[in-house]
């Protein structure tokens, strides 16, 4: 189970750079705003949850608000369903596997290095970004490294410790974060 969820978090972060490389946040941000109505259907189909009445309309009102964002959008998209699969998913294992959090992250990462190291040569080799000339951002790069992964480890950690539908609220943070920057265009190409 940890095979799948290295390859599940594997493709989401790549998703994710992806979508800053090519400045696709917005899309990033639905694939994360879809990600908890995903963790609240399988909270409810694979873990028998209950959901109260108010949760319920809560939920309604947030699925709405993802398919106005997604008709809403000049293209099919693919990046934001392919976010939300792979997130949601990726909870749902770790909340399904007895292992600890740090312990699961450290299988994570081993079971991903080789795949990370062949392609940080491969792109290297085609003028990628990493490794480059400039030593102290290349270290900052390398240092971004546990920053990124002890959010995971809390998130891991909460993922065993509540119901997914708790979860699934919470997720919510993450994509309203990402969208502040962005608010001030969204405001501006709507009116």
């Amino acid at each position: 189970s940890l095979t799948i969820s290295s390859l599940l978090i594997g493709v989401n972060w790549t998703l994710y750079i992806y979508c800053v490389a090519t400045d696709q946040l917005v899309e990033a941000s639905l694939g994360y705003y879809m990600t908890p109505l995903l963790s609240f259907a399988l909270g409810y189909l694979l873990f028998a949850e209950r959901i109260s009445r108010l949760r319920a309309v809560a939920i309604a009102c947030a699925a709405l608000a993802v398919i106005v964002q997604f008709w809403g959008l000049d293209h099919l998209p693919w990046i934001a369903p392919s976010l939300a699969v792979t997130f949601a998913f990726y909870g749902y294992l770790r909340k399904r596997t007895p292992v600890a959090a740090m312990d699961g992250l450290l299988i994570e990462t081993a079971l991903l290095f080789p795949f990370t190291i062949g392609l940080v040569i491969w792109w290297s080799g085609r003028g990628g970004a990493f490794p480059s000339a400039n030593l102290s951002k290349d270290a900052l790069l390398i240092g971004a490294g546990p920053m990124t992964a002890i959010p995971l480890a809390l998130f891991a950690a909460g993922a065993r410790r509540i119901k997914l539908s708790t979860l699934g609220f919470l997720q919510y943070f993450s994509p309203s974060i990402t969208l502040l920057p962005e608010l001030p265009v969204i405001v501006l190409a709507s009116s």
